[in-house]
């Protein structure tokens, strides 16, 4: 076949100015070839699993760290694939029209959709870095924790962190994408990579560490260790899917697993969303029956240790 790329070997153009599906509708081959087919499921499976995470969110999470963390997370994961969607549209339309100059705003698209990926892999990682800094901070450094965190809104803290997140992984990228400076692109990657591998490590022994004084501050400890293990996992599993894809995106090893990779990541954050819920029901419902138990002994309430580093 005789053919032509840009310059990035991604946008294909036919040098006979004939579309490979002219005339074939949908009937054309090329239309059924594996990475289509493979989009085509996972943009279903996508459509449906993302209004079932944010159903969640709303409507059953009331952990509001959680609930900011996942929410957040879900921006860029909602918005990056959007913008995967447009770029497997544009090459399935290039199947049926010309790319000419009438039409290379298609192409435009597809680079800038292209471009919004890779930055929000980036964007992605920053999240899951503060939020697994953040779980074991109060074992560490607790009064810090009690005056900069417990109790407080952490909007300001995600707005600085979306801000710094954006313009740094829009800069990288920018360098890679329009001078092929790869450098800091990877660099930034590999950084993140290592420093959540660390951060989560650390932080699954320093929770393991924490031996608080009373028998009810340690019971109330080990259901606390139990939420924050759980949600440790949630974010740092995540990076088992991220990885591939991350290796799949930029060194070209096989395309085609990009699609599944993205739906297997939303499926992944709806199976650890509904099971960190199962958690925080069971620590709820363990609490107010110690509750209860003081009640009926003494007539009062009692603080309990550990009760303010919640999520």
């Amino acid at each position: 076949m005789n053919s032509t790329y840009y310059s990035n070997s991604s946008n294909f153009i036919n040098s006979s100015n004939v579309p490979l599906c002219e005339g074939l509708g949908i009937f054309c081959p090329y239309l059924y070839n594996r990475r289509h087919v493979i989009a085509y499921f996972t943009t279903v499976g996508n459509i449906i699993i993302i209004p079932f995470i944010l159903y969640l969110i709303f409507t059953k999470v009331t952990d509001g760290f959680f609930k900011y963390f996942t929410l957040n997370l879900m921006f860029v994961c909602v918005t990056s694939a959007i913008a995967a969607l447009i770029t497997d549209a544009i090459n399935i339309t290039k199947l049926f029209i010309s790319i000419t100059e009438s039409k290379l705003h298609l192409s435009d698209i597809q680079k800038w959709s292209r471009f919004y990926v890779r930055l929000g892999s980036i964007w992605f990682h920053v999240l899951t870095l503060y939020a697994v800094i953040i779980c074991y901070l109060p074992y560490v450094k607790p009064f810090f924790y009690s005056k900069k965190f417990s109790n407080r809104s952490q909007k300001p803290y995600y707005v600085a962190l979306h801000i710094s997140a954006l313009i740094w992984s829009t800069s990288v990228t920018y360098l890679f994408t329009e001078f092929k400076y790869r450098i800091p692109y990877f660099l930034t990657h590999i950084t993140l990579f290592i420093s959540l591998f660390f951060a989560a490590l650390i932080g699954s022994l320093k929770i393991n560490k924490y031996k608080p004084l009373g028998v009810d501050s340690i019971r109330v400890a080990k259901a606390q260790q139990k939420r924050l293990y759980s949600f440790i996992l949630y974010s740092y599993s995540i990076e088992f899917i991220t990885l591939p894809m991350f290796v799949s995106h930029n060194f070209r090893c096989d395309r085609s697993l990009l699609s599944p990779l993205r739906f297997l990541l939303l499926s992944h954050i709806a199976v650890q969303l509904f099971h960190c819920l199962v958690k925080e029901n069971r620590f709820r419902k363990w609490n107010q029956f110690k509750r209860m138990g003081r009640e009926s002994a003494d007539g009062t309430v009692q603080g309990v240790a550990g009760d303010d580093l919640s999520f």
